[in-house]
């Protein structure tokens, strides 16, 4: 029986599934005195995601993003922006 409860307790994360990301994005909304809003996007938004028995409610991870890949629609901002990062 002990065998048999350890095997079954080591085999657990073999039932977890990974999960991929497809396709995401990340906007930073921010308001400036002279500029009325800056929204930089980020596209490469990177994922490690993970679900047990394909219930929804057990979906567990990380998400993350670099701050050097956010871009908008002024591009002089944003090289002021890294600088500043």
């Amino acid at each position: 029986m002990k065998n048999l409860l350890i095997v079954l307790l080591l085999s657990l994360p073999l039932l977890a599934m990974d999960l991929k990301l497809k396709e995401g994005s990340v906007v930073a909304h921010t308001e400036m005195l002279m500029d009325s809003e800056i929204n930089p996007t980020n596209n490469s938004l990177k994922a490690e995601l993970s679900i047990q028995n394909s219930d929804i409610t057990t979906i567990k991870g990380k998400f993350w993003v670099d701050m050097i890949g956010f871009i908008s629609s002024k591009t002089d901002r944003d090289e002021s922006m890294y600088k500043e990062i």
